[in-house]
């Protein structure tokens, strides 16, 4: 999920209650700059969420920001 910094840490701390147990990685992610912009940094994030979700042996609701993960309700 594709998220504004704004409403960022309340999205994924509803997430992480609505999804408990779920037993898959839900990611939420943002940008400080649109994408539409030239020096978005929202494609960084996009693919690291990805990257996230795909391949590492993470479960429940992270935050991909800026080359890192957190947890979704912290």
């Amino acid at each position: 999920m594709l998220s504004g910094t704004d409403t960022l840490a309340y999205t994924s701390s509803v997430l992480t209650f609505l999804f408990a147990g779920a037993g898959k990685p839900i990611v939420v992610t943002g940008a400080q700059i649109p994408l539409r912009e030239t020096r978005s940094d929202g494609w960084y994030n996009l693919l690291e969420s990805l990257i996230v979700a795909g391949s590492l042996q993470y479960t429940g609701v992270g935050v991909v920001f800026y080359h890192q993960l957190l947890q979704g309700c912290r």
